[in-house]
């Protein structure tokens, strides 16, 4: 797989298809921690414990396709925000932000709030709308762990064709590029168009 997609880097063509062959061997930890944010004054509200994979991953998927970093000018608050209209979905990115040790504000106007200079610092890194992308931690996982990754992801930025099949369409070619990785590594097959 990794040969595939070195020459998928280095080929400028227009399409790739891949079969759902390929088996991506590696190992699985059990949890993250996040580097801790440095506070000059006032109370440490730093997450200190293990945050367990399966949700991070999943919430990363969510965040990639639908969240930003937000910078609160005003205040210096800095918060992860994760739009997403249907209210199951926000239930599902709430849980998933308890899960991982932070308090989320389920925002009645279509967004997840996670207030957390700490994530926020973490996060922010991955880029905005035309820049982002999945980091090189999250695509060395396991295929399970990949596909908690793209059960988040495909629920904000996917949808499922006629055919049952799931399109996601980004304005990041290198993040999808990332995805089709993600993808690949999961066992699935895939094809982008440009």
């Amino acid at each position: 797989a990794e040969e595939i997609i070195r020459d998928m880097t280095n080929n400028k063509s227009v399409s790739y298809e891949f079969s759902d062959k390929a088996v991506w061997h590696c190992a699985s930890p059990e949890s993250i921690t996040i580097p801790a944010a440095h506070y000059i004054k006032g109370k440490d509200h730093n997450r200190y414990n293990p945050i367990p994979i399966d949700p991070w991953v999943e919430l990363l998927g969510w965040y990639v396709a639908e969240g930003c970093a937000v910078l609160n000018s005003a205040n210096n608050q800095k918060s992860i925000f994760i739009r997403n209209t249907n209210q199951e979905n926000r239930s599902r990115i709430a849980k998933l932000v308890e899960q991982c040790g932070f308090n989320p504000w389920n925002c009645p106007s279509g967004a997840v709030v996670i207030d957390s200079k700490q994530l926020y610092e973490f996060i922010r890194p991955l880029g905005d709308t035309h820049t982002k992308y999945i980091p090189m931690d999250v695509k060395a996982l396991p295929p399970k762990q990949l596909e908690m990754f793209l059960k988040g992801y495909l629920a904000g930025d996917g949808s499922l064709t006629k055919a049952n099949q799931h399109c996601a369409v980004s304005a990041s070619k290198r993040l999808a590029d990332d995805v089709q990785e993600v993808m690949i590594k999961s066992g699935r097959s895939t094809r982008q168009r440009t």
